[in-house]
């Protein structure tokens, strides 16, 4: 769940910066004329055996103060055929950063449609985030009601790289008596610090894996 929400918090600053962005491309971009001075063609191997490559055209323009500037931006294999060494590319920049640029005919900044791809990938990874904790919390409520109650014996508390509400995460890591190993959910490393290895753990054991009662709950008694 902290990873869900700092995704769902990284897509919100994300558009918000775009929209301020493409906002401040429209109403204050000048336009001008830039040169190619540089073309640049990465060849990167499949492991199909083809070759993927990707295009990028370095352009050249002056700001009316005299400021020279040069940018690298990508290009289709289209227009990047179309455009010779020396030829004219028209642009729209930023007077206060005209190193951000927009190609003619956009409203926004050039490399929009690559973030917008990125944005759709992100997308999918919080979809597949909700799904993975949703099922987790599906197969959690069903081993405490269903599962057997053993004991094990916890062999380990690992810290987490990851942070998280609380501070550091940590998990705790157990073997049952079929010597089995299981790991709990991540929760907050002060939430542990009264676990250590060698005690005794409930686990329920269900759908060939174990989950500790500290993270499920412990059954009511009927």
């Amino acid at each position: 769940m902290p990873a869900l929400a700092a995704l769902i918090t990284a897509l919100s600053l994300w558009a918000d910066s775009r929209e301020r962005l493409a906002a401040r491309f429209e109403g204050e971009a000048r336009s001008t004329q830039a040169r190619v001075v540089e073309k640049v063609d990465q060849a990167q191997p499949r492991v199909d055996g083809s070759v993927a490559h990707t295009y990028f055209v370095d352009l050249l323009f002056a700001t009316p103060a005299g400021q020279s500037v040069v940018v690298r931006r990508r290009v289709d294999a289209e227009r990047f055929t179309r455009l010779d060494h020396g030829g004219k590319v028209a642009l729209n920049y930023l007077p206060d950063a005209p190193a951000r640029v927009s190609l003619a005919n956009r409203t926004g900044p050039d490399n929009e449609q690559g973030l917008q791809r990125a944005a759709l990938g992100l997308g999918g990874l919080a979809l597949w985030l909700l799904w993975r904790i949703g099922g987790r919390a599906v197969s959690g409520v069903r081993a405490r009601r269903e599962g057997q109650p053993c004991p094990a014996r916890l062999t380990a508390v690992r810290l987490s790289r990851m942070p998280g509400p609380g501070g550091t995460q940590a998990r705790i890591v157990w073997r049952d008596g079929d010597g089995v190993e299981g790991r709990s959910l991540p929760r907050a490393h002060s939430a542990l610090r009264g676990l250590c290895p060698g005690q005794s753990v409930t686990v329920y054991r269900h759908a060939g894996r174990t989950w500790w009662a500290g993270d499920v709950g412990k059954r009511p008694s009927r």
